[in-house]
């Protein structure tokens, strides 16, 4: 696990170097641990994003959760961070899927 998103871009570029084919899975769950804002994050990674994985996140210490647990989608709301889902994930999948697509395209 590498963080935050402008050095796993750095990472990846160097990596990219001798192995052509490398790039970095982005875990939503990940994001809040980080204090990063989603749509910043992504703009960086876009190029190097092969993988996105939606998950939840409980960000408040000693909680049950806390930390990198990936809790089941309804976990209790006041044990969750303060991800709103339809702004963050939404916009996270839409670039998500677009970033895939163009991939898809450009493979032929």
């Amino acid at each position: 696990m590498i963080g935050p998103a402008e050095e796993s871009a750095a990472f990846s570029a160097l990596m990219r170097k001798d192995y052509t084919d490398f790039g970095l899975l982005y875990d939503l769950s990940h994001q809040p641990l980080l204090d990063e804002k989603i749509l910043p994050a992504l703009n960086v990674l876009k190029e190097h994003l092969v993988h996105a994985h939606v998950g939840n996140c409980v960000k408040v210490p000693g909680r049950t959760a806390y930390g990198d647990q990936h809790p089941r989608f309804g976990f209790p709301a006041e044990r969750m961070t303060s991800i709103n889902w339809s702004n963050s994930s939404e916009g996270y999948l839409q670039l998500a899927i677009s970033r895939r697509t163009q991939t898809r395209e450009n493979l032929g």
